[in-house]
């Protein structure tokens, strides 16, 4: 019998986050930085976290292969973590906020203020991670 391992959910994530990059095929996502504003389709960026979970899945994967043993509590907080934060920057804002006709860049300030946290703290849990393999590659060595 398999023990279920938690970063499985980065596959389930990316194959989910994959298919709703092809349903959701013309919203944008709007990203005010000082005096530009930046607009992506929102499926491209879909499709780069699909890829950037996949690679995470990856990374556990081989490095389940190989015995290299990770500290629990910093891959629970890298795994749970980040696909939290995936979810707060992708939440769908406009059922909890009115959109006008026109879209002001005033109007979507509360919005842009939560969405950068959460991309603060996703690289934050992306910088645990790193420390994480760190940490189990010395303690390898030292045994």
């Amino acid at each position: 019998m398999m023990k279920k391992k938690p970063y499985f959910l980065f596959l389930f994530a990316s194959l989910l986050l994959l298919l709703i990059g092809f349903v959701k095929s013309e919203e944008t996502f709007d990203i005010n930085v000082h005096d530009t504003y930046f607009i992506i389709l929102q499926n491209h960026l879909y499709w780069l976290f699909t890829l950037l979970l996949f690679f995470f899945f990856i990374i556990y994967l081989t490095l389940d292969k190989i015995r290299l043993h990770l500290l629990k509590m910093l891959t629970k907080i890298h795994i749970y973590g980040t696909l939290l934060l995936t979810v707060g920057i992708f939440f769908p804002y406009d059922l909890l906020f009115t959109s006008s006709n026109f879209l002001l860049v005033d109007d979507s300030q509360s919005t842009n203020v939560y969405r950068s946290f959460c991309v603060l703290f996703f690289l934050i849990a992306q910088v645990l991670f790193i420390i994480n393999i760190f940490v189990a590659i010395i303690k390898k060595l030292r045994n």
